[in-house]
This record gives structure tokens, sequence and C-alpha cells, in this order.
């Protein structure tokens, strides 16, 4: 808890010099302002805190009362987890009072490799799961009656780098039996699938290849392409879990090259592709015959596994056959990063907003204090790879 400044007598500010360019292994550099107003105000010390959070919110709806009187409500239940949470002292004051004048603390904090950048995910209406950075000043102060006078400010939070290697991904040729209405036999359908890389970008477009091979009786109308989203959240023990569609592409079969014929009507092809076929699928799969360029669009959220929730990426390709016909389908994760432009417009929060006034002189000139990351913390179990983003336990 904070008092202002007119039950203190003293006012904290904190300032970052640059609140939104800083990533896991930067430095954190700013300055904290101390303003007291009165002839002396009881404190201890004056510190300054970096802290990481994961905060969830989870709606959801139960009924209550019984007979006439039955309703369902709908509740939220939230959670918050420190993940990373350190605490510098920046001076101490041996006579337990600061006199009135204004202080200057300029320090630098350096920050670990591995601890995931912003997040902000789902509705902030219902369901949600956030992850964000704060710097705190904090004037600690004794007494029963007395409280510490504090404020932060966001530090905008970069996701860390990532490995560019492209990681294909080749997914051998499916046969997948087909039945109409769920009971007629009706032939196989054989679907295969690669993609440049698992490992993408916002923005950024990657290619999806494809083929597909025909020996049912049912006809192929199109083949789609999609990517979607899953959020999965929880907090105090109550769990959330949404769908969300980011990218979907339909492509007629008129417009797909294939060896062998999408429309078969011929009732005595109801046997398994010959083997010649399959390896005919497979080396047009190496040619790079036929594909589709997908591009997530900016603004969709990176891949991000935490202790409340996860953000998960899918791709599928499905193919698309008459009412009442089985459409075989290939499933394959893939990680999102974020590009750049996803914090171009981000505005740091600010709990109390201050501006050095332009007589500002601060009583105590000194140097930037310098504090490293403990060698030994909670976020050493963050770990961020090709293929998993995940930290927590």
């Amino acid at each position: 808890m904070g008092n202002t400044v007119l039950s203190s007598g003293a006012f904290v500010a904190v300032e970052i010099d640059d609140p939104g360019t800083h990533s896991g292994g930067s430095t954190v550099r700013g300055r904290v302002y101390l303003d007291v107003q009165k002839p002396s105000v009881s404190a201890d010390s004056l510190c300054i805190r970096f802290y990481g959070r994961e905060h969830s919110c989870v709606e959801y709806s139960e009924t209550e009362g019984s007979g006439d009187d039955q309703r369902t409500v709908t509740n939220k239940a939230y959670e918050t987890k420190l993940f990373y949470d350190v605490d510098y002292p920046l001076c101490s004051y041996a006579g337990k009072t600061v006199q009135n004048g204004r202080y200057e603390h300029p320090f630098e904090i350096k920050l670990p490799l591995n601890i995931p950048g912003k997040q902000k995910h789902g509705n902030q209406f219902g369901s949600f799961l956030n992850v964000d950075y704060h710097v705190e000043a904090r004037l600690h102060r004794h007494g029963m009656l007395t409280w510490d006078v504090k404020n932060s400010m966001e530090v905008l939070m970069l996701d860390p780098p990532y490995n560019r290697i492209p990681t294909p991904v080749f997914s051998p040729p499916s046969t997948v039996p087909i039945h109409k209405y769920c009971c007629i036999r009706s032939g196989t359908i054989t679907l295969a699938m690669k993609l440049d890389s698992n490992n993408v970008v916002e923005s950024e477009a990657f290619r999806v290849f494809y083929e597909v091979n025909n020996q049912s009786t049912c006809r192929v109308k199109a083949l789609s392409i999609s990517v979607y989203r899953t959020l999965k959240c929880q907090a105090r023990s109550k769990r959330h879990r949404t769908y969300t569609t980011v990218f979907q592409h339909r492509i007629d079969s008129s417009l797909m090259q294939n060896s062998s014929p999408l429309d078969r009507k011929d009732n005595n092809h109801l046997s398994t592709a010959p083997e010649e076929e399959i390896r005919m699928m497979v080396d047009r799969l190496a040619k790079d015959n036929q594909c589709l360029k997908v591009k997530i669009p900016a603004l969709s959220g990176a891949s991000f596994t935490g202790a409340l929730g996860s953000v998960s990426y899918s791709l599928i390709v499905q193919i698309k056959t008459p009412f009442g016909v089985e459409e075989p389908r290939i499933e394959c994760p893939i990680i999102l990063h974020r590009s750049a432009v996803s914090f171009e417009h981000v505005v740091p929060a600010v709990e109390h907003d201050f501006t050095r006034p332009p007589d500002w002189k601060s009583m105590n000139p000194s140097a930037p204090v310098q504090f490293e990351p403990p060698r030994l913390s909670y976020v050493d179990t963050i770990s961020y790879t090709a293929v998993s983003t995940t930290y927590g336990e």
C-alpha cells in the first residue's frame, strides 16, 4: 500500500530511459526521484524493485438458488503469479529520517536472458492471460500508522531472440478409409503435406506444400488450409479454453495439380493408392510442385506457455468432400513469434504520473547504481527453443 504526498510529505517517481526497447539480457536504465516537501519524513530506506508477473482471469457460470429462485450467474476468478521478483536497496537513512529536498538516484538493472516478453491474450472483459513487467520505487517507512510511499512504471519487454533457422516439417502420406454416412465404405484418400518451417513469424509468409490422391468413389471438392489459436488459462481452480481461427484459405479442386484425378465416379475403385502413386506423391512434395503461401496476421500473439495458461497454434490441412463423407486432415503444431510491429504503439502504464519540473535540482548527484540478476532464481527454469516456448513449472 502506498500513500500520497499530502499525507506522507514525500513523493517518489520512477523514470525509465527507454521503456519499450528491453528484452532478456538487456539493462534497464532509469532514475528514481524523491521529493520531500516536509522538513523531514521518517524513512528507513529507498529501494528499487523489478518484477514480472503472470495474471489470468477465467469467466465462468454457476447456478445459484433452487426451485423458482434458481438462476445462473456469471462470475470471474483471478490469479496472479510472480515469476521474477528482485528488490535492490538504493540508499538507507542512518537517522531513520530523510530531510527536506529533492533527490535523484540513477540505476541500472541487468535482466536475465530467459524471460518472456509482454503477453496479452484473450478478451480483457472476459477470460484472459497477461504477462507484464514493472519497475517500482518504494520509500520504506517505519511506524504502525505509516505506509510506504511507492510508485511504479511498466517496462515493455520484447520477446527474447529466437532461432531464425527454418525447421522444415514433412508429414508422410496418410491414407484414410472413407465412409459415407459413417457406414458405407467408399475407398481411401491419401493426403501428404510439407512446411517450410514450423518456426514462423507474424506477417512473414511461409509455404505449405500439399499432395492429394483420391482412390474413393467420392469427389474431392477443395482443400482447406487454416491456422487456429488455442488459449488456455486457469485461475483459482477454474479453467477456460477458446479456439480462434487466425488464417483460413480454400483451394478449389480445379486449381489443384495432382498426379491422379480428384473426381472418382467408378465404383470399382475401392482400394488404397498403389505404391507407385504414393512414391510419386513424395517425389512431387520434394520438388515443391504446388504450395500455398501462409501469412499469419500481425498482433495474433506469440506462442507461450506459463504456470497459469498457454497459447498454442496449429496448422490444419483438410480435404473438403460432399455432405455425409469423412474429411481427412493433417494437423501440425507451429511456433509463432511476434514481429516488432506488435510493440510499436504500446504505451507503458504508470501508477502515478510524474513530470520532472524544469527547476529540478538534485541534492545528491551520483553515478548510476548497477545491479546484477540473482545467481539462482525461479526464472532460471525458463527456456525458449525453436520448438517450445515454456517457462515456469
